[in-house]
Protein backbone atom coordinates (compact mmCIF):
# COMPACT_ATOMS: atom_id res chain seq x y z
CA UNK A 1 0.00 0.00 0.00
CA UNK A 2 1.28 4.03 -1.05
CA UNK A 3 3.29 2.26 -3.59
CA UNK A 4 3.69 5.07 -6.39
CA UNK A 5 3.60 3.59 -10.61
CA UNK A 6 4.08 5.26 -13.45
CA UNK A 7 1.95 3.94 -16.67
CA UNK A 8 2.47 4.67 -20.22
CA UNK A 9 0.95 3.51 -23.11
CA UNK A 10 1.39 4.49 -26.78
CA UNK A 11 -0.38 3.14 -29.95
CA UNK A 12 0.30 3.89 -34.02
CA UNK A 13 -2.08 3.13 -36.19
CA UNK A 14 -0.89 2.10 -39.79
CA UNK A 15 -3.79 1.46 -42.36
CA UNK A 16 -4.10 0.11 -45.97
CA UNK A 17 -6.85 -0.66 -47.51
CA UNK A 18 -8.97 -0.45 -50.73
CA UNK A 19 -12.18 1.90 -51.60
CA UNK A 20 -14.58 1.41 -53.69
CA UNK A 21 -16.75 4.05 -55.19
CA UNK A 22 -20.86 3.23 -55.29
CA UNK A 23 -21.57 7.05 -56.51
CA UNK A 24 -18.90 9.07 -58.40
CA UNK A 25 -19.25 12.70 -59.34
CA UNK A 26 -16.82 15.34 -60.05
CA UNK A 27 -17.37 17.22 -56.53
CA UNK A 28 -16.80 13.71 -55.12
CA UNK A 29 -17.57 10.44 -54.15
CA UNK A 30 -19.48 8.19 -51.61
CA UNK A 31 -18.24 4.71 -51.32
CA UNK A 32 -17.08 1.62 -49.18
CA UNK A 33 -13.93 0.97 -48.01
CA UNK A 34 -11.92 -2.21 -46.64
CA UNK A 35 -9.09 -1.97 -45.01
CA UNK A 36 -6.21 -3.55 -41.97
CA UNK A 37 -5.91 -1.18 -38.99
CA UNK A 38 -2.40 -2.65 -37.79
CA UNK A 39 -2.43 -1.40 -34.43
CA UNK A 40 1.76 -0.80 -33.27
CA UNK A 41 1.44 -0.80 -29.64
CA UNK A 42 3.95 -0.47 -26.94
CA UNK A 43 2.82 -0.45 -22.64
CA UNK A 44 5.34 0.22 -19.63
CA UNK A 45 5.24 0.22 -16.32
CA UNK A 46 7.79 1.70 -13.48
CA UNK A 47 7.34 1.71 -9.97
CA UNK A 48 10.50 3.92 -8.45
CA UNK A 49 12.45 2.33 -5.47
CA UNK A 50 10.40 3.35 -2.25
CA UNK A 51 9.84 2.71 1.20
CA UNK A 52 5.69 2.21 1.88
CA UNK A 53 4.08 3.59 4.93
CA UNK A 54 4.26 -0.01 6.89
CA UNK A 55 8.33 0.63 6.30
CA UNK A 56 8.45 -2.37 3.25
CA UNK A 57 11.19 -1.57 1.18
CA UNK A 58 10.75 -1.87 -2.70
CA UNK A 59 13.37 -2.01 -5.56
CA UNK A 60 12.39 0.23 -8.11
CA UNK A 61 11.05 -2.16 -10.95
CA UNK A 62 10.29 -1.74 -15.16
CA UNK A 63 8.54 -3.56 -17.56
CA UNK A 64 7.70 -2.98 -21.14
CA UNK A 65 5.62 -5.14 -23.90
CA UNK A 66 4.65 -4.30 -27.23
CA UNK A 67 2.18 -5.90 -29.68
CA UNK A 68 1.29 -5.12 -33.37
CA UNK A 69 -2.09 -6.14 -33.80
CA UNK A 70 -4.01 -6.59 -37.07
CA UNK A 71 -8.28 -5.62 -36.59
CA UNK A 72 -9.63 -5.97 -40.45
CA UNK A 73 -12.64 -3.10 -40.27
CA UNK A 74 -15.20 -1.81 -43.34
CA UNK A 75 -17.66 0.75 -43.89
CA UNK A 76 -19.52 3.78 -45.45
CA UNK A 77 -17.31 6.59 -46.28
CA UNK A 78 -17.36 10.14 -48.59
CA UNK A 79 -14.93 12.77 -50.04
CA UNK A 80 -16.21 16.37 -51.16
CA UNK A 81 -14.24 18.24 -52.88
CA UNK A 82 -13.88 22.04 -51.85
CA UNK A 83 -12.27 23.50 -54.95
CA UNK A 84 -11.74 22.41 -58.78
CA UNK A 85 -7.65 23.09 -58.45
CA UNK A 86 -5.91 22.58 -56.71
CA UNK A 87 -8.12 19.62 -55.57
CA UNK A 88 -9.32 20.69 -51.56
CA UNK A 89 -11.33 18.08 -49.82
CA UNK A 90 -12.77 17.11 -47.07
CA UNK A 91 -13.61 13.62 -45.93
CA UNK A 92 -15.40 11.33 -43.45
CA UNK A 93 -15.77 7.16 -42.59
CA UNK A 94 -17.45 4.88 -40.26
CA UNK A 95 -15.65 1.79 -39.93
CA UNK A 96 -15.95 -1.20 -37.65
CA UNK A 97 -15.82 -5.14 -36.93
CA UNK A 98 -17.66 -7.12 -34.88
CA UNK A 99 -15.14 -9.65 -33.30
CA UNK A 100 -18.32 -12.34 -32.59
CA UNK A 101 -17.77 -13.78 -29.11
CA UNK A 102 -14.73 -11.42 -28.28
CA UNK A 103 -16.19 -7.98 -28.91
CA UNK A 104 -16.26 -5.02 -31.61
CA UNK A 105 -14.42 -2.38 -32.86
CA UNK A 106 -15.75 0.66 -34.60
CA UNK A 107 -14.02 4.14 -35.14
CA UNK A 108 -15.08 7.37 -37.27
CA UNK A 109 -12.46 9.85 -38.48
CA UNK A 110 -12.58 13.58 -40.38
CA UNK A 111 -10.13 14.74 -42.78
CA UNK A 112 -8.90 17.74 -44.85
CA UNK A 113 -6.69 16.57 -48.01
CA UNK A 114 -4.76 17.86 -50.50
CA UNK A 115 -4.78 16.13 -53.82
CA UNK A 116 -1.05 16.41 -55.15
CA UNK A 117 -1.28 14.85 -58.35
CA UNK A 118 -3.83 12.93 -60.00
CA UNK A 119 -2.58 9.73 -58.08
CA UNK A 120 -1.50 11.13 -54.71
CA UNK A 121 -2.72 13.02 -52.16
CA UNK A 122 -2.00 14.34 -48.69
CA UNK A 123 -4.68 14.49 -45.37
CA UNK A 124 -4.65 15.62 -42.43
CA UNK A 125 -7.68 15.44 -39.39
CA UNK A 126 -9.43 14.26 -36.46
CA UNK A 127 -10.11 10.32 -35.35
CA UNK A 128 -13.38 11.52 -33.58
CA UNK A 129 -14.01 8.03 -31.65
CA UNK A 130 -11.95 4.74 -31.64
CA UNK A 131 -13.07 2.26 -29.46
CA UNK A 132 -11.86 -1.59 -28.82
CA UNK A 133 -13.36 -4.16 -26.96
CA UNK A 134 -12.26 -7.20 -26.39
CA UNK A 135 -13.85 -10.27 -23.86
CA UNK A 136 -12.59 -13.54 -23.20
CA UNK A 137 -15.74 -15.99 -21.91
CA UNK A 138 -13.38 -17.71 -19.35
CA UNK A 139 -12.57 -14.93 -16.89
CA UNK A 140 -13.04 -11.64 -16.43
CA UNK A 141 -9.57 -10.28 -18.13
CA UNK A 142 -10.54 -8.01 -21.75
CA UNK A 143 -9.35 -5.10 -23.01
CA UNK A 144 -11.33 -1.77 -23.84
CA UNK A 145 -9.29 0.62 -25.47
CA UNK A 146 -10.48 4.21 -26.44
CA UNK A 147 -8.75 6.62 -28.98
CA UNK A 148 -9.46 9.82 -30.64
CA UNK A 149 -6.74 12.79 -31.64
CA UNK A 150 -5.12 14.04 -34.92
CA UNK A 151 -3.83 12.09 -37.43
CA UNK A 152 -2.26 12.52 -40.96
CA UNK A 153 -1.61 10.47 -43.89
CA UNK A 154 -0.84 9.85 -47.62
CA UNK A 155 -2.89 8.38 -50.29
CA UNK A 156 -1.88 6.46 -53.45
CA UNK A 157 -5.50 5.80 -56.14
CA UNK A 158 -4.89 3.98 -58.70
Amino acid sequence: MGAVVKGELSSILYAPGYQYDIIRRKRGHVGIAAQANLFDTTGTLSASAQVTGAGVQQAATSRSASLLAPIPVAGPEFRLYLTNSPRLFVEGNIYGMYLFRYGNYYSTAGNLGFSLSKHFSVNAGYTIGSRLNVNTSTSRNGVSLSQEGPLVGAEISF
